[in-house]
């Protein structure tokens, strides 16, 4: 009889030691929170990271420069969250394959696609519908339901960290940063900035609902 307790407890002691091996993310909670908000979303694989760039800029000189400074700044922004996130973040070469939406151009170009934009955004992201999936008090995690689209604005008073700021920071709304960053050294701090690499806390707060759902 002492020995099958003896074995009873050693088996007992690996499964505590397995559960406290799991990630707290794993377990059903949030080990992260760098959010101005409660609320946080990600994208299912059924919508994924596939998205579309429509250029509405001109053939001017300073047209055909924001043109590539917006490209790369896309291009960077792509590649930085899907270092992040298990997405798979590509450029499509139709609209038709696509599930999200990137725009860049003039304020005047840009308002009637977005209509809560204003001349002072340097960037802007729709909101879009979702199902609400699990509430961690205070917390709420939604799914997105439906594509996202999201925008940089060619100003004449950006540089092209600027630009590059803009699309990591509207990126991350697309993929579910709702609300912003309460460190202004953050990508997802609501002002503009020439942060041009995401920190430890855009990250994390991002991956741990990825991580639960992925």
């Amino acid at each position: 009889m002492k020995g099958i307790k003896k074995l009873f407890a050693f088996v007992l002691s690996l499964a505590l030691l397995q559960i406290v091996a799991i990630p707290a993310h794993a377990r059903g909670t949030l080990l992260y929170w760098y959010c101005d908000t409660d609320e946080v979303a990600y994208m299912p694989s059924s919508i994924n990271g596939s998205y579309f760039v429509y250029d509405h800029s001109g053939d001017e000189p300073e047209d055909i420069e924001f043109k590539t400074y917006f490209r790369n700044a896309v291009t960077t922004a792509r590649n930085q969250w899907n270092n992040t996130l298990p997405l798979n973040i590509v450029e499509t070469a139709t609209r038709f394959n696509a599930k999200n939406f990137i725009h860049g151009g003039t304020y005047d170009q840009l308002k009637g696609i977005f209509e809560k934009l204003s001349r002072y955004n340097s960037g802007y992201t729709n909101s879009r519908p979702g199902t609400r999936i699990k509430t961690m008090n205070p917390y709420v995690i939604w799914c997105f339901e439906s594509v996202g689209e999201m925008c940089v604005v060619e100003r004449d008073d950006r540089v092209p960290d600027n630009y590059t700021k803009t699309a990591l920071h509207e990126m991350g709304h697309l993929c579910g940063w709702l609300g912003h960053s309460t460190q202004d050294t953050d990508v997802m701090y609501e002002s503009s900035s020439t942060v041009t690499t995401l920190t430890f806390r855009d990250k994390n707060q991002l991956k741990q609902i990825y991580d639960l759902y992925y």
